[in-house]
């Protein structure tokens, strides 16, 4: 007598991990373009100021997202570890791992606030006037005062993804977003009483914001501890426990750190340096370029993010087979959204650019041309940020590292020149064409580090 067949599960099993990672994914997300709606409301207001104090506001925040993005690349780490004790049950061990966390942050944004003399040595480098030159001197220096918030603030919703609560890692930023909005109106223009600062009192919003963001976050943690924790189950360790949370943190964390610098350097400041000798229009249409790749990348960052937790805690597991699963099911969700991006973008490439720049047909026809490879390479850009995630989880940061500063330099800062040296009649679309190749570069090269399966020897016992 035939046996029927046996169930096929498959499917139904990975839909309930394609729907867990849309849980996590959901909350991060929308941090992500809370970010986003800040740094548009900021400049809106210091628009409204004039030309000198929107112009100065870009290299110096520049500057400062810099050094938040180091520490937050460092602070990843947290998630890593976390989310591997988290995989092994053993919560005393993600709550030391979180105050190892606290402790990095607060030595990294102790440093960068050290750097407030470097700032009138720095700033005629980039000032076109004097006055843009005060304005970048004091907005940087006020600003380096929220680095020490903004990163304890990191820590400690990274610790919540780690333990898959994204949902408390995002009141957090969503408290701190509309505490900044509400603070750069009132202290910008001289609202509900408060005194008139104008430019600067762009950089003191912010700096309060962040602190009523880090003092939220360390509310959540304390009340998380005293919710996890009876009184008997002190999660006290040894010294000998913490010296080496804190050695595994710093291991895993620092080249994640260069890795998230070198990140906003090669777009924010080698890319905008390649374009700017060929004209204010090419720079306008590359400003709308990375506009609409950032709207695109925010969401898929959001799912690598669970990614990056998931794995992690399949790591904690010992499960090598599940980590392989979740990251085949996150690259199917982001590559489907990513290169549906992509369509888009290239079907209304024309309307988009007129959309951000009406009266300037130029700008326009550069930007239509340029969109061509913001489409293609939204392909391998979903590989980039799948496997990177993926291999961060695994605690694999080293080589991703140096491989993406050799292609940061090797292809988008010498391949650049290269480019608009001998090739200068391509202009800006010669820049677009390297930067394609650099991303192209990036996907393939994690693809196969996460297909080589090197990543599995970094259990972190």
């Amino acid at each position: 007598m035939n046996q029927p067949p046996p169930p096929n599960d498959g499917a139904p099993k990975s839909r309930g991990i394609a729907l867990h990672m849309l849980v996590l994914a959901t909350p991060m997300i929308i941090t992500q373009y809370a970010s986003v709606v800040m740094q548009f409301v900021d400049a809106w207001m210091l628009g409204a100021l004039g030309s000198a104090e929107l112009a100065a506001v870009g290299p110096a925040g520049l500057l400062v997202q810099v050094a938040i993005c180091y520490g937050a690349g460092y602070l990843s780490g947290v998630i890593t570890l976390v989310s591997h004790a988290y995989g092994r049950g053993e919560h005393t061990t993600s709550l030391s791992c979180a105050r190892q966390g606290l402790r990095a942050a607060a030595v990294i944004g102790i440093i960068s606030v050290a750097l407030w003399p470097a700032a009138p040595a720095i700033f005629p480098h980039f000032a076109s006037t004097p006055a843009v030159l005060r304005y970048e001197i004091d907005y940087f220096q006020v600003s380096l005062l929220s680095i020490p918030p903004q990163l304890i603030a990191i820590a400690i919703a990274n610790y919540f993804i780690g333990v898959q609560r994204t949902g408390i890692a995002m009141i957090g930023s969503i408290v701190g977003m509309l505490s900044n909005v509400v603070l750069n109106y009132t202290l910008i223009f001289g609202s509900f009483g408060f005194p008139q600062l104008g430019f600067i009192g762009a950089a003191w919003g912010t700096v309060t914001a962040s602190c009523i963001q880090a003092l939220i976050m360390c509310t959540l943690l304390v009340w998380h501890y005293r919710h996890i924790f009876h009184p008997h189950d002190s999660p006290k360790r040894g010294h000998h426990a913490h010296r080496e949370h804190r050695a595994l943190l710093r291991r895993i964390g620092l080249p994640a750190g260069v890795q998230g610098a070198i990140d906003i350097l090669s777009w924010g400041v080698l890319l905008m340096w390649l374009i700017k000798p060929f004209g204010e229009e090419h720079q306008a249409a590359a400003t709308v370029l990375m506009r609409c790749m950032q709207v695109s990348f925010l969401p898929a960052d959001g799912f690598a993010a669970a990614l990056h937790t998931l794995v992690g805690e399949s790591m904690g597991k010992r499960d090598i087979k599940k980590a392989k699963h979740d990251a085949s099911i996150a690259l199917r969700i982001i590559t489907f959204y990513m290169v549906g991006m992509g369509i888009i973008f290239y079907f209304n490439r024309e309307p988009i650019m007129r959309l951000f720049s009406p009266d300037s047909e130029a700008v326009v026809q550069i930007g239509i041309r340029a969109m061509i490879f913001v489409s293609v390479f939204q392909l391998f850009d979903a590989f980039n940020v799948t496997f990177i995630n993926a291999l961060h989880g695994a605690g694999d940061t080293l080589w991703p590292s140096v491989v993406n500063a050799a292609f940061c330099l090797g292809i988008l800062l010498l391949g650049g020149r290269l480019v608009t040296h001998h090739f200068p009649e391509f202009a800006s679309l010669g820049v677009w064409f390297v930067s394609s190749t650099y991303i192209f570069a990036q996907g393939l090269a994690f693809f196969l580090r996460w297909h080589s399966g090197a990543w599995q020897k970094q259990l972190l016992d």
